[in-house]
């Protein structure tokens, strides 16, 4: 028998008993069949409890879960550590079970009469309302009749989706000033496809030749390509950038900027290949080598380099959250950790099949690839710092925070070295799952 030891969370039942309440310790012997006490100290429910989960009578108890119990102890017995992550069973499963009936939060841990599945999951205060776990002992008991989870499935396809172009309404202002009017039009949002694997290949080339002939300029400070670079790579670059840099349609609408052309200067400077000087990137020795070797093993290289790089932030490119420069900017997390991860999710897709995105990242999630980007959110906020401060966390936090990393790593970064083709439309309104927060209702694209 395999043994668990637990370095976060209580290793025994006895010892996660002792850190309840005798009132919950009695609500707990109330789901026990046959086993009743007479006003009992708290030693006799703890010893009652113990006794009874750790005896072969608790498989009959397992057997009466619904079938989203089962799988919620199938994947806390399996997990690494014994706990029970509410957030990665929740897309992995797409609903989470109930702790106690009748609760509104049917992942709280807390509320009226608990359910069988408490008896199995257990929680306490220090480790926060949204994790559980099993403690060690009851983990090794149950783990010869908990059968193994099934892994989350990605789903994926040979070709593209042939549905039709989503449709956008957009306002317009037309006619002079003093007899000017709103007009509300209907504009196709096609779908736009980019295949990057030789079109990666020249762009490295082209971007090499630019900087040995020192054409491309960036800012002394940070390093980042000015407009008048990447206005010169969009014309230059295999297809140019991934959108035309047109006037926005309104000004509701927000700019779209530059995203491959931003990030081929950013790669190169973080793979060692260019340097700044005096406002312009120059070929290191590496760079010039790297003219006549192989592009392909030059593109892996700037990948693997990237992925360990702290040259840059890429959350910071999601400029519309505000507060990164403050406060907020010591409290990131260590970019070189999430890109492992995504990378690793990344070599679990299958090759030449397209994944819907929400489908990736709820593979993330489930499958244990999640990450944190920023450890106090409430030092970012969205147009006002005191209203608009994003104080979330959880899985809450996953779209607005996680997702929009992936996005921007996956699109600006990965794309354009050829390690993913991608498919995608104009930004407006694509992505809405934001709107709720205050002060980004008018917003039509976060980033």
């Amino acid at each position: 028998m395999k043994s668990y030891q637990h370095k976060n969370f209580e290793s025994s039942l006895r010892v996660s008993f002792e850190m309840s309440t005798g009132d919950n310790l009695k609500k707990l012997i109330s789901l026990l069949p046959g086993v009743k006490l007479k006003a009992p100290l708290k030693a006799e429910l703890i010893e009652t409890l113990e006794k009874f989960l750790l005896s072969p009578a608790v498989e009959d108890l397992y057997s009466q879960l619904d079938e989203l119990g089962k799988n919620a102890v199938r994947e806390a017995v399996y997990s690494d550590d014994g706990r029970f992550d509410v957030f990665a069973f929740r897309a992995k499963y797409g609903s989470v079970p109930s702790f106690y009936e009748d609760s509104d939060n049917r992942s709280s841990y807390s509320g009226g009469p608990p359910t069988l599945l408490r008896l199995f999951i257990h929680c306490s205060k220090k480790h926060g309302p949204d994790l559980g776990y099993i403690p060690a002992d009851f983990r090794e008991h149950v783990h010869s009749f908990v059968l193994k989870p099934s892994l989350f499935k990605l789903k994926n396809s040979k070709s593209l989706p042939n549905g039709s172009p989503r449709e956008r309404t957009v306002t317009c202002v037309t006619g002079e000033k003093g007899n000017r009017r709103i007009e509300y039009r209907s504009v196709t949002m096609p779908l736009m496809q980019r295949l990057n694997e030789q079109a990666s290949v020249r762009d490295l080339l082209c971007v090499l030749r630019l900087i040995e002939q020192e054409k491309l300029t960036v800012s002394p400070k940070n390093g980042r390509p000015t407009k008048s670079s990447t206005n010169l790579l969009s014309r230059l670059l295999c297809q140019g950038d991934f959108y035309e840099m047109n006037e926005p349609r309104s000004r509701w609408d927000a700019e779209i900027g530059p995203i491959k052309t931003f990030a081929w200067p950013m790669l190169v400077q973080a793979a060692k290949l260019a340097k700044k000087a005096e406002g312009k990137l120059t070929l290191t020795q590496h760079g010039r080598a790297a003219l006549s070797a192989s592009p392909e093993k030059t593109l892996k290289e700037i990948w693997f380099e990237w992925v360990k790089s702290k040259f840059f932030e890429e959350f910071n490119r999601i400029d519309i959250i505000k507060g990164q420069t403050g406060k907020g900017k010591r409290y990131f997390t260590d970019p070189r950790v999430r890109r492992t991860m995504i990378e690793n999710a990344l070599r679990q897709c299958p090759l030449d099949r397209w994944v819907e995105f929400d489908t990736f990242s709820r593979f993330m999630l489930a499958s244990g690839f999640g990450f944190n980007v920023h450890e106090m959110p409430e030092y970012l906020y969205i147009g006002d710092s005191y209203y608009g401060s994003i104080g979330c966390g959880g899985y809450e936090a996953w779209p607005l925070f996680q997702e929009r990393y992936l996005l921007c790593l996956l699109f600006e970064y990965a794309a354009p070295l050829g390690l993913i083709d991608v498919a995608y439309e104009e930004p407006y309104d694509a992505r809405r799952n934001y709107t709720d927060h205050w002060g980004a209702s008018d917003i039509n694209c976060l980033s």
